[in-house]
């Protein structure tokens, strides 16, 4: 004979009170991955992801490295990932602040930018043959292309955004007091574009005018005293310079029974090339010369005194130096070499007393005045 079951009265309390646990169990872990949820977009807010090619050149990687280092100095966590076809990126990846698209050919270098959500790229063209483009002012155009396509979302989504991410796109942090009266009008806020480094006062005159004096030193007489002036035609690389040379005062070359008073006069021209950095050029240039000289004679008792002329072509070096002030004005500092094909020779008495122009040295000094 069976025994009659009894029911516990804490059976239902023991089922009410596991579920209440599982219910809160449950709470408590959707909880903790909100709370996960919303650290990890803080996160990433200020996250910009980087895209090139596979297996950049040495050219780009470098200057990828520069970009991640700029925007990590603007308080962004760069990411760089490569892609096997950037070009068919449309947009930035979800979570991201931002994406920068690089693509590299021989003469330029494209960067597109992408805001969140956006399909429509800011793009920027860089030319690699331009003066004073090196990676470095690259890297700050890629930047500055950048910040110009997240400014509208950064304007439109300010109390969502972190410090970092207003500060880079120069918008500010939003009022916690009441907006100003309805007469007060808001300034747009518009984007400054930083001036690339290495580009500053870094153009050259079309036509440029080199004027101040020469001291000439000639191996077998006296320094000569000159004033020089030169008319330097293009602002590339490569110009044309047409100068001319006149003597400030008269060397005298003395020997037994008189001595010879010397004037010099001189035309060139020569093709040059320069190195343009900032303020500072280095030039050089190549030609040749016309030399024209006049020699009075000044003869002691008992000997014939004669004037002579003599002309004479010439080969011509020159290096030189300049800072300038302003993109048209300058100083100049120039170290010439010059050798003439058929020497003057001076004689006094039948001998001997000099020998101009083969070969002779000059130093110069002077101003640059320019013309755009």
């Amino acid at each position: 004979m069976r025994a009659a079951r009894t029911s516990s009265p804490l059976r239902p309390l023991l089922r009410r009170t596991s579920v209440a646990r599982l219910v809160w169990g449950a709470v408590a872990c959707a909880l903790c991955l909100l709370a996960l949820r919303g650290r990890a977009l803080a996160e990433t807010e200020a996250r910009v992801v980087v895209i090139s090619a596979i297996a950049p050149d040495a050219r780009l990687s470098h200057v990828l490295r520069l970009i991640r280092g700029e925007l990590a100095g603007l308080g962004l966590d760069a990411e760089l990932r490569e892609d096997p076809a950037p070009a068919s990126v449309v947009g930035a990846p979800a979570g991201a602040y931002g994406a920068l698209v690089i693509e590299a050919s021989e003469a330029a270098i494209s960067v597109r930018a992408f805001a969140p959500g956006e399909t429509k790229p800011v793009v920027e063209s860089i030319d690699l043959d331009s003066a004073g483009v090196d990676a470095e002012v690259v890297a700050v155009r890629a930047v500055e292309t950048l910040r110009a396509a997240l400014l509208p979302f950064a304007q439109a989504h300010r109390a969502e955004l972190s410090p970092a991410a207003r500060g880079f796109a120069r918008v500010a942090e939003p009022a916690a007091v009441s907006p100003p009266p309805a007469t007060e009008k808001k300034r747009p806020l518009t984007p400054r574009v930083a001036a690339p480094r290495g580009t500053r006062n870094a153009m050259t005159p079309w036509v440029e005018l080199a004027i101040g004096p020469n001291l000439l030193l000639n191996t077998s007489s006296s320094p000569l005293f000159d004033a020089q002036g030169v008319v330097l035609l293009g602002h590339a690389w490569g110009f044309v310079a047409l100068g001319a040379e006149s003597s400030l005062f008269r060397a005298e070359l003395a020997g037994t029974g008189g001595h010879a008073e010397i004037t010099r006069r001189a035309l060139s021209g020569q093709v040059g090339a320069r190195l343009r950095r900032r303020e500072w050029e280095l030039a050089t240039r190549l030609g040749v010369s016309y030399l024209n000289y006049a020699v009075h004679g000044v003869a002691e008792p008992g000997y014939l005194a004669r004037d002579l002329r003599h002309q004479a072509a010439a080969a011509s070096l020159t290096l030189s130096l300049a800072y300038y002030f302003v993109p048209s004005l300058g100083a100049y500092l120039s170290l010439s070499g010059l050798c003439s094909f058929d020497a003057a020779r001076v004689r006094v008495a039948e001998r001997d007393v000099g020998t101009l122009d083969q070969p002779s040295l000059a130093l110069g000094a002077g101003a640059l005045l320019g013309v755009f």
